[in-house]
């Protein structure tokens, strides 16, 4: 949970629920703080609630601790008590003072005085600053309540109904969100469907009023949470404003507490007004915005990944054409090289000597086809003269007995002729 183990520990003193029997089983307790410590602040406190941890900062180590009013009187004090307070302002080193604030006005903790309860003596604890926050009493709380459901909702309840303390909690979160809008994950829809379930006894997570009953009614076994559900459905709970940089570098939020400032939750009241326009709220429509950009950016950097390919690839064909030009310059400049001097380009140079046959002829004759240039080239005995003359001038071939040679039959053609000459064999 985050809760450093050398500050805090996880108590187990009320397994049995006899320290108090409607706190749970296991508790956060201050680590200096003993059983005995622990037991003997509980039976100073009222109904046994004792101070227990119920809110831990990270950041700074603040901590928040909530209990019941002391048993007091007008001079009563106990040592356990001040111990246990005196280990909570421990747990946070970088404290110099612990506040205890009391939420109830000044006057009202007067009275009770009177009935054996009261506030906390500043001058029995060390190093505490004392402060009355002035709210009414809880049942001046539930009234105002009533009175705006009976205006807004035209229902009547029972005036002796529970107290409405998490309806004042969800309502303080949605003022907050209101004035920060960026630094919780969660929207309004999250807050009013938890609202919701608070009366809908669909879930087991409210019904009763402590750990103690439920487990007497098995309520943990017999219903679902509401937990698990909201988790399954978390999509439609997201806040598209919410920035984890910027929630993290405001720190502690400060609201402005003018009632200029106080919204009436219109979302959380109005719900189930008919004579109300429905319309798409502002924070689904944002949603819908960003899960629209989101599919955008989606497409576009798929699209660049597929354009990198295509860069990739031409630029791959792009170097093995460059890498090919210096072979196909190679083999141009030994072309060249072995080219006769002063001479046409010779397109004849790779043609190679083909057979052929003549009715007239054995089947041992042959006809060869040859250039005047594969001559000149092949045979220096047969181009022996040709830097001087043109044409063939002589032609002659040996037959393989070695008789004499036969005159060409072409040998009277002109030669300066480029047509080729056939010998026979």
């Amino acid at each position: 949970m985050g809760v450093p183990k050398s500050l805090w520990q996880i108590s187990d003193v009320n397994r049995d629920y006899r320290v108090c029997d409607t706190y749970p089983t296991e508790l956060y307790v201050p680590k200096p703080a003993s059983v005995p410590i622990i037991v003997g602040s509980s039976k100073f406190r009222s109904r046994g609630r004792f101070p227990s941890l119920s809110y831990y900062c990270q950041d700074n180590n603040a901590s928040i601790c909530r209990s019941s009013q002391p048993l007091s009187g007008f001079s009563a004090r106990c040592l356990e008590d001040e111990q246990m307070l005196q280990a909570i302002k421990k747990a946070n080193p970088g404290s110099d003072f612990l506040y205890v604030v009391d939420t109830r006005p000044k006057l009202n903790a007067m009275a009770n005085r009177a009935a054996g309860k009261g506030y906390e003596n500043e001058d029995n604890y060390s190093d505490i600053k004392f402060q009355f926050i002035g709210i009414e009493n809880i049942h001046v709380m539930r009234n105002s309540l009533q009175k705006m459901i009976e205006e807004y909702g035209n229902l009547e309840g029972d005036p002796k109904e529970v107290s409405p303390v998490i309806d004042q909690f969800l309502e303080c979160v949605w003022q907050l969100m209101e004035q920060f809008p960026c630094a919780f994950e969660f929207n309004e829809r999250f807050l009013i469907h938890i609202q919701h379930h608070v009366y809908s006894c669909q879930y087991g997570n409210f019904l009763c009023n402590c750990e103690k009953e439920r487990r007497e009614l098995r309520i943990q076994e017999r219903t679902y949470s509401l937990w698990s559900y909201l988790w399954k459905q978390r999509l439609d709970y997201m806040n598209p404003l919410y920035r984890p940089d910027h929630s993290q570098t405001q720190g502690t939020l400060r609201p402005n507490t003018t009632p200029c400032h106080f919204r009436f939750w219109r979302g959380l009241y109005n719900r189930f007004e008919k004579g109300m326009h429905p319309r798409q709220s502002v924070s689904d429509f944002l949603q819908a915005v960003k899960e629209e950009t989101q599919q955008l950016e989606e497409e576009m950097e798929f699209m660049e990944k597929r354009l990198a390919k295509l860069e990739t690839r031409e630029a791959n064909e792009t170097n093995k054409i460059l890498n090919d030009q210096p072979k196909i310059h190679n083999f141009q400049m030994c072309i060249t090289k072995h080219s006769p001097v002063n001479t046409p380009q010779d397109y004849s140079t790779n043609l190679k000597l083909f057979p052929s046959r003549s009715p007239s002829q054995g089947e041992e004759d042959s006809a060869l086809i040859l250039t005047q240039d594969h001559l000149k080239s092949s045979d220096p005995d047969l181009s022996a003269n040709s830097d001087q003359e043109s044409g063939v001038e002589d032609l002659s071939c040996r037959s393989p007995s070695g008789g004499d040679s036969l005159p060409s039959e072409d040998s009277g053609k002109d030669p300066d002729s480029d047509e080729a000459v056939f010998l026979t064999a």
